[in-house]
């Protein structure tokens, strides 16, 4: 005896077009409201990424002047070759012996070949412009930190050719170096602080 219609089970019902509708309208309101959002996160990312670089590089140049007891230092240099670039120069020359013992800084120091590899900050991100001579930041051998340009007495000045301009101040009511950079797109601002002391803090 063949079953009733009623006893078959139920055949499999599709999405009506309204459904379908009401779906992609809940997905298209949860993009527009998410979209924005990740957004701010990529641009506040890629500002922070590019200061905790900037960082990064300047403790790399703390530690090369420490590990290599420098007599002159090794200077950090924002915006050096280019805007958007920056590096750190061992400034004592490896070849000279003499240069490796215990010896005060030199007014003119004698500028040996870069050092570091010239790093380029994030596409959009570039330093700020301060006002002032300050050009770069010196670690001693010990790990504490000049400003260069700002007392040639206390931070002898970079040899020639020096770079011209300043992208970094120095706070006056704490004595940190301050970096600024900037994405130039929205003005987002992160600094980078280098204490006296060397201690580098990211902001």
């Amino acid at each position: 005896m063949r079953p009733r219609l009623a006893d078959s089970p139920a055949a499999p019902r599709g999405f009506s077009l309204a459904e379908l509708l009401i779906v992609v309208a809940i997905i298209a309101i949860m993009a527009a409201v998410a979209l924005p959002n990740i957004g701010r996160y990529i641009r506040n990312y890629q500002i922070q990424g590019a200061a905790q670089q900037v960082a990064s590089e300047i403790g790399t140049a703390r530690i090369k002047a420490i590990s290599k007891t420098t007599n002159m230092g090794v200077a950090f240099i924002p915006g050096y070759p280019r805007a958007d670039q920056y590096q750190f120069i061992v400034e004592d020359t490896t070849d000279n012996l003499a240069q490796r013992a215990p010896a005060p800084p030199r007014a003119s120091p004698v500028s040996g070949p870069p050092h570091g590899v010239v790093r380029t900050l994030p596409g959009g991100v570039t330093f700020v412009t301060a006002a002032g001579s300050t050009r770069g930041i010196r670690f001693s051998r010990l790990g504490t930190a000049c400003a260069i340009g700002s007392s040639a007495s206390v931070c002898p000045a970079l040899a020639t050719p020096e770079p011209t301009g300043s992208l970094y101040y120095v706070d006056p009511s704490s004595g940190d170096m301050v970096i600024t950079v900037t994405q130039t797109v929205t003005g987002l601002r992160r600094t980078v602080r280098v204490a006296p002391g060397g201690r580098v803090v990211v902001r």
